[in-house]
């Protein structure tokens, strides 16, 4: 009997069936329900029942309520197959995901049981289908949707040849990227495989062909243009076989009608007759009666006036010329609708060039070809194969006509001749070329000169080469050891000579005569050998011994053997004797013996020894007067030198002042060159005040001196300079010098080694009272620039192969471009009244960077914050400053002051409105204002060049959006050298790092483009040497980097690819004393010397309101500025928090994060009290001193050996 349990007072009994009852159906008081609801609430919904307490087969389908068996009362394994009737479990009756593999038997699914959709790829577990659960042929084409099989679907060699049936691969089978050169096997593409026209560089990747034109600067269409090069020389063969075959044709019909001469000769005379029947007046009408056999010429009229017209009416007009290909077959095509084309050059005999004017290739004067930059060499190969193809048709198709040219002359004129009687002949024959000498060619001579006689001139051995000269009564010649030829009289007197060292002697005028001789047998050289195929090594001794001797000193010169001269005739006519004997020379000369070695001697009636010249030319004189004395250089020696000044100070010169060169120009035409002062004084006068605007050009006088005795005034115009600096009381001044009138001729100026310019700089740095931090930050960098020999100019200026010659440009190879300012102090005055202390600086000028104004592939930009900052280059904010004239998508021309916006490209069409800038009328900012576009000109030469030079900025500033593609640090190292000059990059990153340029990544630096490839140089270095351009202490300096992000800017990218190689570079600085305490601190110490301590404190007491030297104003009493030491020490500071309580000594950070953080000390205990007291993070005074500068570097030294791990 089942156990009995109470509920609530109720008693639930057992049957015998075990099933449960309810003795009594009653409602419970507290609930409301009756005990049937409670028990069936108890029983069915809790777990009070057990397996033990159901009798078996009790529980039965019928008596389960749906849904009242779910999964989770289901223990494992308790359903098997032998519970389950047929048919019983249904689709609809399983779980998604209720059956798995690991609940089938196996073989329990076959395909008898298996709908025709039953499976589909959502319900096949991955890798769940491999090879061996396939049967054969159970994978067919028809079971197989289209695109359904991919490459990941595919494993390793699953794909084999030889089971792909015949053509069932064709091109729209593969996917893009689907074949790569790793999966061809070697040899498995050939020619015969490949399809005519099939490759071309549109094949190419786009990157790819990208990467090849912005290597090589060849045009899209070059594949094109060498594909109609071959045609066009297909066609030239072909052209020349039909010709060669005309040519034969022609030979056999002049060998043929050698017969019919006599009838050409009647018809020759007829035709005559018939001529003289045309009248002067009547003639072109009556042509009309004349005929003619037109089958030869193809025309359609038969008369001569017919045929006259009809050509009229075929000649070329502009109509028939088509500008550009098409389909018209009565048009020839314009030489302007070819994709290339010739130009003139003076430089070349031929020039090629694309459609946009890129050099292609040309042939130079002497015959050489000149290739284009970057034209692969396989191109090249292929280009020459033609040219030389090409050459050698030329060459056959003239020699087959200048050879029937000679055939049909040589009939024609025995046609003629046969004309002309007998005595008419001689007449004609007999000339007075034939009566005097004629040049023969027989078995003892190649060529010979005889007379009327037949007697031999001269002549050349056919046997030996050697020339040949007669013997007569007047004179023979001779060779020996000593001459290659030499005339003697019959008395064997020397009357001319040879020698074999290029030297002639003899006779001026017989000397000069036989210069002009050989000149002329030397210019005839290579056609004589050309024509005579060798040339005999005894005419070739002759050419080139003369082609030994040229000495411009002398008209004629005699050596001995030892090379010593006997005797010379100079340019003047005079002659020279060393050691002369000679019957009509006056006996007052004689020849004296001196022991002393003396070459010449001066005496008296009595001889006494008047003058003399020593063994080394030095003449000596005891005492001489001269009217007028020009010489080199003037050596005085002993109380010389007291006679001069004497001298001087008698005729009114004080040489104790200065040398006026203000008139320069008007005696020379070349730069003044003057030293490079210590510091110099200047004098403005011409104006009331120094200039305040740009674009004003204030006519102004510099007066100049550099207390080494070098002075000048000239006249010159003054802007204000600067960007950040236009609102200091204090500005920078531009100023441009001429020599004559102002806007005239320039006054250049070559100070020491820099490049010659006729305008600089005059810096007033106001926020820098020492007026040290950019020339000191300059010095530096040239010491590290030149070191390491990374200025980014130096492939531009070195030819391609320096060991062997340079560039042949005077410019390049003896360049002084620093590709960076250059200073000196200079204290100025206006209109004599002391203004300050200024820096004379270099401007960024091209000749500063090795640029020529008109080479459209040397870019200069002044990248305020222009290029690699943003995804594309921004045309209102960078200036280019290189090349001069370039054109705006406007039209106009492009000028960084008044219109200054995007360049003119390829792809520019009219209508599109860009965003332009200019200064504003204040001239200290800019405003922006809107242009239209027009359509590019590729006939526009200007706007041609232009888009050669976007082209190049847009191909490096597409840097930025390949290097975010790249997913390895290989891969961006390949797009990196690609675009960028990497050495240079890394010396500057050495160089922002070590003087903590702050500014250096984005505003302030000078961008140069050569050959395609960036390159960073120096400029503007304001926020350096731990002070920020305003003057403020930067207190982080000496413990942060400056290239400490994961931007994209080139500079940021290249510091972590490259880490490494950094850290040799710096090792090798520091090693070699480049970077060392003791020559920076040097550096700073010889930069002070110049300035000198008075002119310090004559300009801070004139601008002594300048942030870098005076007391803060905002400073907190609680606190003093702090400067951390390391990244760890900044790294461990809190920011500062008003609700603190700080006690002495305590340092906080207050800021507002990254490089806008400042650091602060507590000096005094506070609650409360912010560091500063306007509202800025930073104090706004500093007293700045030479001692704060050298300590600064040393810790920054120490900074950047544990950033590069030097020991």
């Amino acid at each position: 009997m089942a156990e009995e349990v109470k509920f609530n007072n109720t008693l639930v009994s057992g049957r015998a069936d075990e099933t449960l009852t309810y003795t009594k159906y009653v409602k419970d008081e507290s609930s409301g329900k009756s005990t049937k609801e409670i028990l069936d609430e108890k029983v069915n919904k809790t777990d009070q029942l057990g397996t033990t307490q159901i009798a078996d087969k009790a529980v039965t389908t019928e008596k389960l309520d749906a849904a009242s068996v779910t999964t989770d009362k289901v223990a494992d394994a308790n359903i098997t197959t032998s519970k389950l009737a047929d048919s019983s479990v249904e689709t609809e009756k399983i779980n998604n995901k209720a059956v798995t593999t690991d609940k089938l038997n196996d073989g329990a699914v076959d395909n008898s049981k298996l709908s025709p959709e039953a499976v589909t790829y959502d319900k096949v577990k991955d890798k769940a289908i491999i090879t061996e659960k396939l049967n054969d042929r159970a994978v067919t084409t028809e079971k197989v949707e289209e695109r359904a099989i991919t490459n990941p679907k595919l494993g390793n060699q699953s794909v084999d040849g030889r089971v792909v049936r015949e053509a069932s691969l064709e091109t729209k089978h593969f996917a893009n990227g689907s074949v790569t050169t790793e999966k061809i096997k070697d040899g498995s593409v050939t020619n015969e495989k490949v399809a005519d026209d099939t490759l071309g560089i549109e094949k190419f990747d786009p990157e790819l062909r990208k990467t090849i034109q912005a290597a090589t600067g060849l045009p899209e269409d070059l594949s094109q243009m060498i594909q109609d090069v071959d045609k066009s020389v297909k066609q030239l063969k072909e052209k020349d076989t039909d010709l060669q075959s005309q040519i034969n044709d022609k030979q056999q019909q002049i060998t043929a009608n050698d017969g019919d001469i006599s009838l050409l000769q009647t018809r020759s005379t007829q035709m005559e007759e018939a001529i003289k029947g045309i009248s002067a007046s009547g003639g072109a009408s009556q042509a009309t009666a004349v005929t003619y056999e037109n089958t030869e010429s193809g025309l359609d009229s038969v008369t001569a006036q017919g045929a006259i017209d009809e050509l009229a009416r075929k000649k070329f007009n502009k109509e028939n010329i088509a500008q550009e290909f098409g389909d018209s077959k009565d048009k020839v095509v314009s030489q302007f609708a070819l994709p290339f084309r010739e130009i003139e050059s003076p430089e070349f005999i031929k020039v090629i060039v694309d459609a946009e004017y890129h050099f292609i290739f040309g042939i130079q004067l002497d015959g050489s070809i000149e290739w284009g930059k970057g034209i692969p060499a396989p191109i090249r190969a292929k280009l020459q194969e033609i040219i030389n193809q090409c050459q050698q048709d030329k060459t056959d198709i003239l020699g087959s006509i200048n050879a029937a040219k000679e055939e049909l002359s040589a009939s024609i004129t025995a046609l003629q001749e046969g004309k002309v009687d007998k005595e008419e002949g001689k007449s004609l024959i007999e000339d007075e070329v034939k009566e005097y000498f004629r040049v023969i060619e027989n078995e003892e001579f190649i060529k010979a000169i005889v007379d009327s006689d037949d007697k031999v001139l001269f002549g050349f051995y056919r046997a030996t080469g050697k020339p040949y000269y007669p013997l007569n009564e007047m004179y023979h010649v001779e060779q020996n050891e000593e001459f290659f030829a030499l005339w003697k009289d019959a008395s064997n007197h020397v009357l001319l000579g040879i020698r074999r060292d290029g030297q002639i002697i003899g006779e001026i005028h017989a000397v000069n005569a036989l210069k002009q001789v050989i000149s002329q047998l030397q210019s005839d050289f290579t056609s004589l050998q050309e024509k005579v195929g060798t040339i005999d090594t005894n005419l070739k001794e002759l050419l080139d011994v003369f082609s030994l001797q040229e000495n411009p000193e002398y008209l004629a010169v005699e050596k001995d053997a030892d090379g010593k001269i006997l005797s010379v005739t100079n340019n003047d006519g005079s002659h020279y004797i060393h050691n002369a004997k000679s019957e009509t020379i006056p006996e007052e000369f004689s020849h004296i013996e001196d022991p002393e070695g003396r070459t010449e001697i001066t005496t008296d009636a009595e001889n006494k020894v008047m003058s003399w010249r020593d063994s080394r030319g030095k003449k000596h004189e005891h005492d001489m007067e001269v009217t007028n004395l020009d010489v080199s250089n003037l050596n005085l020696q002993g109380n010389s030198v007291n006679n001069i000044q004497d001298a001087l100070k008698a005729n009114g010169f004080d040489t104790k002042g200065k040398t006026d060169w203000s008139d320069w120009y008007d005696k020379h035409d070349s730069a003044l060159e003057l030293p490079i002062p210590t510091k110099a004084v200047i004098n403005i006068t011409g104006v009331n005040q120094m200039p305040s605007k740009k674009l004003v050009n204030d006519k102004a006088y510099i007066e100049f001196f550099d207390f080494a005795g070098n002075y000048f005034k000239i006249k010159a115009y003054l802007n204000a300079q600067g960007a950040s600096t236009m609102h200091d009381p204090m500005k920078s001044c531009a100023i441009d010098l001429f020599s004559d009138d102002w806007g005239g001729n320039e006054f250049e100026i070559k100070f020491g080694d820099w490049v010659a310019q006729d305008g600089f700089h005059l810096k007033a740095f106001y926020k820098d009272s020492l007026k040290s931090t950019q020339p000191i930050c300059y010095e530096i960098g040239e010491q590290i620039t030149s070191f390491l020999n990374v200025r980014s100019n130096r492939f531009h200026i070195s030819s391609d192969n320096v060991l062997i010659c340079g560039t042949g440009d005077m410019d390049n190879d003896f360049s002084q471009a620093k590709c960076m300012p250059s200073q000196f102090p200079c204290e100025v005055y206006l209109n004599g009244e002391y203004y300050g202390l200024f820096i004379w600086s270099l401007k960024k000028n091209r000749k500063n960077y090795s640029m020529n104004k008109k080479d459209y592939t040397s870019i200069l930009i002044d990248n305020v914050g222009g290029m690699f900052n943003g995804d594309s280059f921004n045309w209102i904010s960078a200036e280019i400053r290189n090349p001069k004239k370039l054109i705006c998508v406007d039209g106009e021309e492009y000028d960084a002051d008044t219109h200054m916006g995007e360049l003119i490209g390829t792809d520019t069409v009219a209508g599109q409105q860009y965003t332009f800038s200019k200064l504003n009328a204040a001239t200290t900012g800019t405003d922006t204002f809107k242009v239209t576009s027009v359509n590019y000109n590729a006939d526009n030469k200007d706007m041609v060049n232009t888009a050669k030079t976007k082209a190049i900025i847009e191909a490096c500033q597409a840097y930025k959006s390949e290097v975010n593609s790249a997913s390895t640090n290989e891969e961006k190292k390949k797009i990196v050298e690609k675009s960028f000059d990497i050495d240079n990059l890394l010396a500057y990153i050495i160089f922002c790092e070590l003087t903590y340029n702050q500014d250096g990544w984005y505003n302030n630096a000078q961008i140069t483009i050569y050959d395609k490839k960036v390159g960073y140089n120096i400029y503007d270095c304001d926020s350096c040497l731990g002070k920020a351009w305003n003057g403020i202490l930067w207190t982080s300096s000496l413990s942060r980097e400056i290239f400490d992000s994961n931007s994209t800017n080139p500079l940021f990218v290249i510091k972590s690819l490259y880490a490494e190689e950094i850290g040799t570079m710096y090792k090798t600085l520091r090693d070699k004393g480049i970077i060392t305490k003791e020559n920076l601190n040097k550096i700073v110490d010889d930069w002070f010397d110049r300035l000198g301590t008075d002119a310090l404190k004559r300009s801070v007491t004139k601008w002594n309101n300048s942030p870098s030297y005076r007391k803060p104003t905002n400073l907190d009493e609680h606190w003093e500025p702090y400067i951390p030491l390391s990244k760890s020490e900044l790294e461990s500071i809190n920011s500062y928090n008003a609700e603190t309580n700080y006690s002495v000594g305590t340092i906080v950070c207050y800021g507002n994060g990254g490089y806008d953080n400042y650091y602060y000390k507590c000096v005094k205990e506070c609650l409360g009290s912010t560091p500063t007291t306007d509202g800025n993070y930073y104090t706004n005074g500093i007293y700045d001193s030479k001692e704060r500068i050298k300590m600064w570097l040393e810790k920054r030294i120490d900074f950047c050996d544990v950033l590069w791990n030097y020991k």
